[in-house]
């Protein structure tokens, strides 16, 4: 039986709310230790975390970002913001095609879209 959320998934979620933004889960992690280098064993943690909480619809996988090829994550209201920011400068199709990109979608978080 589940009791929560966990300690790192609760950094994650702290992490994202206090930026505001997208962020890789590198940076999530650095910034939730505050630390600059993170060895393996913590990405991999906070890797876990953050797919769990894309699980339970707290957090969005953004898919990867096209410079660093990294995943990024973000709060479903900054993930919304963005699809609707896409979606005004680059139209709708564009935006349509970098949905089915991430694994953002509206319907999946009716609360927060």
């Amino acid at each position: 039986m589940s009791r929560g959320l966990g300690r790192i998934q609760r950094m994650c979620l702290n992490v994202l709310t206090k930026q505001g933004k997208m962020l890789d889960s590198i940076e999530i992690a650095g910034r939730a230790l505050g630390k600059e280098v993170i060895n393996d064993s913590e990405h991999t943690s906070f890797r876990r975390a953050l797919r769990k909480l894309s699980a339970q619809g707290l957090v969005v996988d953004m898919g990867r970002g096209f410079r660093s090829g990294r995943r990024h994550w973000a709060l479903p209201e900054v993930a919304r913001h963005y699809f609707e920011r896409i979606q005004c400068v680059f139209g709708r199709r564009a935006s349509m095609e970098h949905e089915a990109r991430s694994h953002f979608t509206p319907e999946r978080f009716p609360d927060h879209a």
